[in-house]
């Protein structure tokens, strides 16, 4: 029995931990290559959380997402112990063990920092997206984002008042869930383009732009250049689109 007991479980993966500062939380977790369905919490209380997740077999990705949304990535597989120990005030400086791979957390490159004028990187949705002769408004939301999904309704706006012979978009959720994603964008589907691959902050185009916070709007020319962005409609997209129309 005791050998038993001390044993790994290979069905599961238990995560526990403590953390400073912080007194009670819940942090959602989830695994964006199939490790478990869906999305589950750990509950912190007193500093203190312990989980145990139905997982067989592996490795897994598991992404643990904080209340201010930063995220912390690692890998393991069924019969895991994983401990996290931090301070809530160093989210970065969390120390992992247990696991067989801690993923570093995507940072802003200097040189690809977004601007105006500068050529946006290519990723391939927005490739996809963009149509000959034709400006391009990107949104970057969340449902889980207070206020974010404002961006499907700016959208809305933008391609009533611009006109789609002048204008076309991309609506880009950075939902975990499939549910959550249709509550922001309404009971119908889209009348424009929209994209979702569920990894949140992991997503690769997210990473590859340096975006760090929704809602988000990036407006391209034809050829590609950002010629307004910002997380306001009115005051950092709509300007720009005024003059185009007077063009």
């Amino acid at each position: 029995m005791l050998l038993i007991s001390c044993g790994g479980n290979k069905g599961r993966i238990r995560i526990e931990g403590e953390f400073r500062n912080l007194n009670q939380a819940d942090f959602l977790v989830y695994s964006p290559d199939g490790g478990f369905d869906d999305i589950d919490t750990l509950h912190l209380l007193k500093g203190r959380f312990r989980k145990d997740l139905s997982v067989a077999g592996g490795p897994f990705t598991f992404t643990i997402i904080y209340p201010n949304f930063y995220t912390l990535s690692f890998v393991a597989s069924g019969g895991a112990k994983v401990r996290i120990n931090g301070d809530a005030l160093a989210l970065k400086d969390v120390v992992v063990s247990g696991a067989d791979s801690v993923i570093p957390h995507p940072t802003e490159l200097p040189d690809e920092r977004l601007h105006v004028g500068m050529r946006l990187p290519k990723v391939d949705i927005i490739e996809q997206s963009r149509q000959p002769g034709k400006y391009l408004l990107i949104g970057f939301w969340a449902n889980w984002r207070s206020g974010a999904s404002v961006v499907n309704t700016v959208i809305k706006r933008a391609l009533q008042s611009y006109g789609s012979d002048k204008l076309c978009a991309l609506s880009y959720s950075l939902d975990l869930d499939q549910r959550m994603r249709r509550i922001g964008e309404g009971a119908d589907s889209l009348a424009w383009q929209s994209y979702c691959d569920y990894l949140a902050w992991e997503s690769p185009a997210v990473v590859r732009l340096g975006i760090r916070n929704i809602p988000m709007l990036i407006l391209l020319d034809p050829q590609g250049k950002i010629v307004a962005l910002g997380s306001n409609y009115t005051s950092d997209i709509e300007p720009t689109l005024r003059k185009l129309r007077k063009e």
